[in-house]
């Protein structure tokens, strides 16, 4: 999926793993879609954030689900414009996504996907208060009272539940199907900043461990048998990494966690990307062991 400014269209890409001679499956983009870029949901949210900042925009995707019914599928949005800035309200899209049926050429295909939005559902902590992307709503006394949350992650879970990993805290939560928080399953400590704040910088200075700001759980996977979850960090926490001469943070060694949906159980994982200055964007769980990832260079 193709992440656009809300100014422009927002792009849905469909691609299919075919079958190549080496036994690896290759992907190939089979059909594409288009949200107009001045669409806006369903939430109902008119008001402008800012002098030119809609609170409705249709758009910023950072995961995308299917259902399992259907043609149905779900979109998540991030923490909203300029990252973490606004007080955006959190939400996902509920959308259709007709997809042509394609038998592979063996060359370029370019079909057309029939898009249409359904429903806007937003978030909600477990006493029902929104949720929202804005960095400054943080509790640095009692974090996990916070009400900050910027969702990156999304997967269909049995029941009618589903799971969001959120790159502030990080954190993985359960929510129904209305869109309010059920729990958070435990991060391991060494993953969380003993000094969050609203300022980026702030935090950098002030923490020498846990996830660096804007370097949380990025994606979300979930195993075939709907047992166990792998929240994947988009860069290395604090001390996985090292500071370069301007100052920035990098390193190549990610972690994963594997988090057991009933005990709770947790191993952790390293992921080595193939550059220091890349980051994972989505994951994806195509076995019991195996996953794909997107990993960027922006």
């Amino acid at each position: 999926m193709k992440v656009m400014c809300p100014a422009v269209p927002v792009v849905v890409l469909i691609l299919a793993a075919l079958p190549s001679p080496q036994a690896i499956a290759q992907p190939e983009l089979v059909a594409q879609g288009r949200f107009s870029g001045s669409g806006r949901d369903y939430s109902g949210l008119t008001e402008e954030l800012a002098p030119g900042v809609i609170h409705n925009p249709l758009g910023g995707f950072s995961a995308l689900e299917y259902s399992g019914v259907g043609t149905t599928y779900y979109a998540l949005p991030d923490r909203g414009p300029q990252d973490g800035a606004f007080p955006y309200q959190c939400r996902f899209q509920v959308i259709d996504i007709k997809v042509p049926a394609v038998a592979s050429s063996g060359g370029s295909i370019s079909q057309t996907l029939t898009l249409k939005l359904l429903e806007t559902r937003m978030l909600f902590d477990t006493a029902g208060s929104a949720l929202t992307g804005l960095a400054a709503a943080v509790n640095s006394a009692v974090p996990e009272q916070s009400l900050r949350f910027d969702p990156e992650g999304f997967r269909c879970a049995t029941g009618g539940s589903f799971f969001i990993s959120d790159e502030y805290g990080p954190t993985v939560s359960e929510f129904d199907s209305g869109g309010r928080r059920l729990r958070s399953l435990a991060t391991p400590e060494h993953f969380q900043v003993k000094h969050p704040s609203g300022s980026p910088q702030e935090e950098a200075d002030t923490n020498s461990s846990g996830r660096q700001s804007n370097r949380g759980f990025e994606g979300l996977a979930i195993s075939p048998n709907g047992l166990k979850l792998f929240a994947v960090l988009q860069g290395p926490l604090i001390q996985d990494s090292f500071v370069l001469p301007n100052g920035k943070r990098s390193g190549i060694h990610l972690r994963l966690l594997e988090i057991d949906r009933y005990s709770g159980q947790q191993r952790e994982f390293v992921y080595p990307l193939d550059d220091p200055g890349n980051g994972v964007s989505e994951i994806v769980a195509v076995g019991d062991d195996e996953f794909l990832l997107i990993e960027r260079d922006s």
